[in-house]
This record gives structure tokens, sequence and C-alpha cells, in this order.
């Protein structure tokens, strides 16, 4: 990509993964625009690589945990080992019966951390993934 004299000394960079474009774009001068929070911050700022390749401001990151948002803001796949939550879901599943009227309904369902697409049993609580096993998972019908 040819710089036009006003944009010199600027870096474009650009990360894609699948059909997301770039999570940041550096301007000229000392700041950059972070496409998540669509804020001016210092060039310097701590980056992090999340697992599914995103990048994210490790204030952001704070900001997500202290929130209890364990999913990248991008891609919405787990940034972290969900596995112990996950065993905590399937308890409260196990000691949450579901009323006559939806013990046998199925929904369709998409995992966000393996792109599984499922048909699986209903819970008011969450759906599981019968591919990775994480409820990290949003239902698309039923």
């Amino acid at each position: 990509m040819a710089e036009s004299p006003s944009q010199s000394g600027a870096q474009l960079v650009a990360h894609q993964a699948e059909s997301d474009l770039a999570s940041l774009v550096f301007v000229p001068g000392t700041e950059v625009i972070a496409t998540i929070i669509y804020e001016l911050v210092p060039a310097i700022t701590q980056q992090n690589v999340l697992p599914c390749g995103h990048t994210i401001h490790q204030k952001c990151l704070e900001e997500m945990r202290e929130h209890y948002q364990y999913a990248c803001p991008l891609c919405s796949k787990s940034v972290c080992d969900m596995s112990k939550v996950w065993e905590k879901f399937d308890v409260e599943i196990a000691a949450t019966p579901m009323p006559e009227p939806y013990q046998n309904k199925m929904v369709q369902i998409l995992c966000n951390d393996c792109g599984t697409k499922s048909e699986v049993q209903y819970h008011v609580v969450a759906q599981k993934c019968p591919n990775c096993k994480s409820y990290n998972t949003r239902q698309t019908r039923g």
C-alpha cells in the first residue's frame, strides 16, 4: 500500500482472523485508534494476543475480567480456560430439572469456541456443545 504524503510516518497494521478485519489501526503520531473501544490510546500501550488471535489492550482485558466477561469482544471465543466454570454449569444443570413442557425440547446451537453447529436438548441455564464441551454457545433456532 503506497503512503500518501499526509500519511508519512503512519503504519497501517491489519490483523485478520477469518472474516474479522483489523483490531488495531496505527495512525501518525504517538496514539493509536483501538477499534474495540474506539478511543485514542498511547502507541506504547501493552497489547495482549488472545487465543483467537485478536489483540486487546491490557487495561481493556483487565476491565473485561472485572466484569466477568471472558469472551473475545470481536469473535466471542473464550479468552481463557473455562473448564472449571463448565463443570459448575454441569452441576447446576443436573440440579435444575426442566418443567414437563420443556423436557424434550430441542434447539440448534452454534459453539462460539469451536464453531460446531449442533442440535441439543434445551435447558434454561445453558446449552453445551457436544463437540468441545463448552457452554460458550448461542441458540440459533428453536
